[in-house]
């Protein structure tokens, strides 16, 4: 978070002394970026999976869960996915999420920066329930290339099964 903060500071402030804006200093998002903070987030969850595990067979069955039909599409997947990371941040005293009530989930920017919060208030917890977690590596990852439209909403609705399952396993 904090190593975000000055990348983000330096480059805001790069582009402020240089007083002028060119083309190439837009970043292009695309869906891969979703995808990968949301392959990062399922990623985490696994390791907080694993880390209460009881049982191998169920880390291999969450592990090979798939994406179920949703016709709530992105807004209702990630308005799910924060009450039950609301439910697991307030089970260890941590901040929950507010809702935000100008969410356009159809701009691929307000999308990647509402994934991003939420992945930074899952590391919160990773860190929180098991202090000598490396989060670093959650923050890259392999590259995605050409993510379909739908690719986002399985990989929400697969977060979403996989707290389910993490949330029963931990009776909150």
């Amino acid at each position: 978070m904090w190593k975000r903060f000055l990348v983000v500071s330096l480059a805001i402030s790069i582009w402020m002394a240089s007083g002028e804006s060119r083309a190439s200093d837009n970043i292009e998002l695309t869906q891969d970026n979703v995808v990968s903070i949301w392959r990062n987030i399922n990623e985490i969850i696994m390791v907080l999976s694993s880390n209460i595990a009881l049982d191998d067979e169920w880390i291999a069955e969450l592990r090979n869960l798939q994406p179920t039909d949703t016709n709530g599409g992105v807004p209702a997947e990630m308005a799910a996915f924060r009450e039950k990371l609301n439910m697991l941040l307030a089970s260890s005293d941590l901040t929950e999420i507010q809702a935000q009530a100008d969410l356009n989930l159809q701009n691929l920017s307000t999308l990647y920066v509402r994934s991003g919060d939420l992945l930074d208030n899952l590391v919160y917890y990773l860190i929180d329930s098991d202090s000598l977690a490396s989060v670093a590596i959650y923050y890259g990852g392999e590259d995605v290339h050409g993510a379909p439209d739908q690719e986002v909403v399985a990989q929400i609705n697969l977060a979403n099964q996989r707290l389910d399952a993490f949330i029963e396993e931990n009776g909150l």
